[in-house]
């Protein structure tokens, strides 16, 4: 991390409620099933999120380039005027368990027809490798932590997924989690006397409906409902 971080914060959130989990049968005609929107309930958690956030002080949006976090970024961004940097360093956690090819996403600058915040010439600072394990997925972490406070500084909000956000909880406070963040739970990490600190831990108080899955992924995997449909 830089060193320039005294007294800035970091929040970071899971994306919303995602349809697969609320529609089992979305998976069965996706054209993209390893890329997920919002459910309905995930836009209502993501409004509700930036109405959270409108009075606090961030300078930048950053978010995966994976559609439900761009989706929950853009409702954000709407609420407390900022544009979304899309971090492919922030992306899903590419196991080879859950995916058996490199998932290609969206061109940003098609994302912005339908996702008007989003700055579709910010550009990647850190190419996720494939596949990951853990442990490569923590480095990743760090070293995309370390080129965004590098360039944007903090006060920085970080849209992700649930496996990543572990990495950063991991990476900033040395915690290692069993469970996984609740979608659209906030937590602030506040960099004081040369080290981060958790202010806020996984908050939900903001949602009318939170989530309590507790979840990752669905249980059937991505990869082999790909397979199956390219067969």
């Amino acid at each position: 991390m830089t060193e320039n971080t005294s007294n800035k914060t970091l929040w970071v959130i899971r994306h919303g409620y995602r349809i697969d989990f609320s529609d089992p049968h979305w998976r069965d005609s996706a054209e993209n099933p390893y890329n997920p929107p919002l459910a309905p309930v995930g836009f209502e958690q993501a409004a509700e999120t930036g109405e959270r956030l409108k009075s606090e002080k961030i300078d930048h949006i950053i978010a995966s380039p994976f559609l439900r976090t761009v989706q929950t970024a853009n409702l954000i961004a709407e609420k407390i005027g900022k544009k979304v940097i899309l971090e492919a360093g922030l992306s899903e956690y590419l196991s080879v368990k859950d995916f058996n090819f490199k998932p290609e996403l969206d061109d940003p600058y098609d994302l912005v027809k339908d996702y008007p915040f989003v700055d579709p010439s910010s550009g990647h600072l850190v190419d996720p490798a494939y596949p990951e394990d853990l442990d490569i997925l923590d480095r990743r972490i760090k070293r995309t932590l370390t080129e965004l406070t590098g360039k944007y500084g903090t006060n920085l909000l970080l849209v992700s997924h649930g496996s990543p956000l572990r990495s950063i909880f991991k990476v900033l406070f040395n915690d290692e989690r069993e469970k996984y963040p609740p979608m659209c739970s906030l937590s602030k990490f506040h960099y004081l006397s040369g080290k981060w600190e958790l202010e806020i831990d996984s908050d939900s108080s903001h949602l009318t409906h939170p989530d309590n899955t507790e979840s990752a992924f669905y249980r059937e995997r991505w990869a082999d409902l790909a397979k199956s449909k390219e067969s």
